[in-house]
């Protein structure tokens, strides 16, 4: 977990630059900063869940299917949640 910790920080910090940056979203320091936390999490945990669908079963593509399907659900319910709560304009960015 220690070894792995900085390698884990630098690769959120360039899929944060790639999301904000090339996508054109509004680069402020607290959008930057949000999607760090967010995409660090999310890169921290991927390891650890599929330690947890590895349990279920023998067969690896049957895991990694259950785990693909799983965090596929939740990662829609998430982003249905989301949208529907904000104004997407609130985070593009218009001045370009």
């Amino acid at each position: 977990m220690v070894n792995e910790l900085p390698l884990e920080i630098v690769t959120s910090l360039i899929v944060t630059l790639f999301m904000l940056v090339v996508t054109k979203l509004r680069t402020d320091v607290s959008s930057f900063f949000t999607f760090w936390v967010i995409m660090f999490g999310y890169i921290n945990a991927g390891e650890s869940i599929g330690l947890a669908f590895s349990t279920f079963a023998t067969h690896a593509g049957f895991n990694i299917t259950i785990m693909s399907a799983v965090v596929r659900f939740y990662v829609a319910l998430y982003l249905i949640a989301f949208f529907s709560t904000i104004s997407i304009g609130h985070f593009v960015d218009e001045s370009s």
